[in-house]
């Protein structure tokens, strides 16, 4: 985000945005409707790139039905004179099985966003989501033939949470990483590198590669990590797309695009050989990396894009370019694989401790703020630390969680002034929102689903059995959002939210329940209070699920009034 507002206030003359492109696919006129709902959102947030549009039929077709027909080219005028979206017929990319069917089959059609060479780079988004907040930034990622996120939903079998007394229950040399050691290093990478704000070039991108961590430690526990494709930043590259091409058609019965785009980039084939060759358009030539320019000579656009070798893999984090909208029907404990980034994934195959239930066992709240708690508990890892910290690091003070002898500790242990006003205050009259910040802070640790709604930027629609939300079984768009059901437009929705809810909640009562207090003063009361916060947190998580489909029926009766009006 940082080198997206340098480069567009220090050197907006060298960003050729006719060269930057949102690439979608649509493979028959139905699938042109959620198409027009992300397109109309990206102009809504003022994006300057180009808008492309892969379309496997002619969208200038005539329709037997009329009334399908007139919808077909009123949405078509609006993309291309409302949006300026330029839509572009091509031929679907068939493999060698008859038997494939037509849904995924049809898949292959976003591969050709690898062909569109007229672009310097592209973010290829699926159409089936929604896009939230400004993602310009994933243009000015460091140049790499391809940046995807990991499918997360891949990820090794976790375990359930443990109790321990202490960090010797574990290995000392092998614990997870905790908030403060997960942030120093990128904290440092922008003191030194970005927050200087010069030489965004080549020079700067190749400086910025140099302290990105490595996936390697992940590859040597799970070699079969896979990427998703439904949010792709491709530097568009014929080659590239003849490997594509190719391997959809040896492809095998059950392979689809996920698949062609994990066998082309194979991530554990990709740590010592990372690196691509390209060759470049002779029409349009740049100095090269740490060349020097000609007096006189006018700056290549895009320059930082126009080098002849790049990395062939970079990987963006799933949070928040890549969230699946099922994820807030999960259990609490379920979300870790969303949480953590990729060299922690072993982690998830062993049993690690949760805070709630640390902070049981020693008695109370007896923590200020981070450092106090990175000393206290080393053994949890930092995608347990949810809606704890303010965005300074200080520990909120919740209510549910705090009783007449955490308030005496609290005094007791620090009698100042700030501390006597703290243990006086009324924590009904905290308001959260105001406390809990979106930046990049350790509010962003842990799991709380209205802070990871509210900062996602592109969200997945991943919810089966439960239809797209722009058309559920049996139901047209325009009888969803004229549906008087505020909860959802028809049973499933319903059923769906309250079942999440139950399962979250009865995860949380039985790990709470599970364990032995005998030997812990105090600690049976506190984990009450831990049981019924995190209840609390189950039922706003899938409040957020509802808050997203709402967010997004509010955008489709907006866009079927655009319709109308044309």
């Amino acid at each position: 985000m940082q080198t997206y507002k340098s480069m567009i206030i220090e050197k907006p003359d060298n960003i050729d945005w006719n060269r930057l492109a949102y690439v979608f696919y649509a493979t028959g006129p139905a699938k042109l409707f959620p198409l027009l709902v992300n397109v109309r959102q990206l102009r809504k947030i003022n994006t300057k790139a180009k808008i492309h549009v892969i379309c496997s039929f002619d969208v200038d077709q005539e329709i037997e039905d009329k009334e399908e027909n007139l919808k077909l080219v009123k949405i078509v005028k609006l993309l291309r004179h409302t949006y300026s979206a330029e839509l572009e017929k091509f031929e679907v990319i068939k493999s060698k099985f008859d038997s494939d069917s037509t849904y995924w089959s049809d898949c292959f059609t976003k591969l050709h966003s690898f062909s569109l060479t007229q672009y310097d780079r592209i973010i290829y988004l699926d159409s089936d989501s929604i896009i939230r907040k400004r993602m310009d930034q994933l243009f000015f990622l460091p140049p790499a033939l391809l940046a995807a996120p990991l499918n997360y939903v891949e990820h090794p079998e976790w375990q359930p949470p443990v109790v321990m007394a202490s960090a010797t229950d574990m290995n000392k040399d092998d614990l997870p990483p905790v908030p403060l050691e997960y942030t120093i290093p990128i904290k440092d990478t922008y003191t030194t590198l970005i927050g200087i704000e010069a030489n965004f070039g080549p020079d700067f991108f190749w400086s910025l590669y140099s302290t990105l961590p490595s996936i390697e430690s992940a590859l040597d526990l799970f070699p079969a990590l896979n990427l998703g494709s439904y949010v792709m930043v491709i530097m568009p590259d014929k080659t590239a797309y003849e490997w594509i091409y190719k391997k959809v058609e040896e492809k095998k019965m059950e392979e689809y695009d996920m698949e062609i785009i994990n066998s082309v980039w194979k991530m554990s084939d990709l740590v010592d050989h990372n690196q691509y060759t390209r060759t470049l358009d002779p029409s349009r030539t740049a100095t090269g990396i740490g060349g020097e320019e000609e007096e006189g000579e006018v700056p290549v656009q895009n320059e930082w894009l126009r080098v002849s070798s790049v990395p062939s893999l970079l990987l963006i984090p799933h949070a928040p370019y890549a969230l699946l909208s099922g994820e807030f029907r999960k259990p609490l404990s379920e979300h870790n694989a969303y949480l953590i980034t990729p060299p922690d994934f072993g982690y998830l195959t062993g049993s690690v401790p949760m805070l709630s239930i640390q902070r049981a066992l020693k008695n109370g709240i007896s923590y200020k703020n981070i450092d106090d708690v990175v000393d206290l508990y080393p053994e949890v890892p930092y995608w347990d630390w949810a809606w704890r910290f303010d965005f300074e690091g200080n520990a909120l003070p919740v209510k549910e969680l705090m009783s007449d002898i955490d308030i005496d500790m609290l005094m007791q242990a620090n009698k100042n002034t700030e501390t006597e006003e703290l243990a006086k205050r009324d924590f009904d009259d905290i308001d959260y929102d105001d406390v809990m910040t979106t930046g990049m802070g350790v509010d962003k640790f842990g799991w709380d689903g209205k802070k990871i709604a509210e900062n996602a930027m592109y969200i997945h629609w991943s919810d089966w059995p439960l239809g797209k939300p722009w058309e559920f079984e049996g139901e047209s768009y325009e009888q969803i959002v004229n549906s008087k059901d505020q909860q959802g437009p028809n049973s499933l929705f319903t059923k769906m939210a309250d079942e999440a809810v139950f399962k979250c909640t009865e995860e949380a009562s039985t790990l709470f329940s599970s364990i032995n207090t005998e030997e812990y003063s105090k600690a049976s009361q506190l984990l009450q209070k831990e049981r019924k916060f995190a209840a609390r947190v189950c039922e706003e998580s899938v409040e957020a699920w509802k808050d997203i489909y709402r967010e997004y029926w509010s955008i489709v009766k907006d866009v079927i009034e655009d319709i109308h009006s044309v």
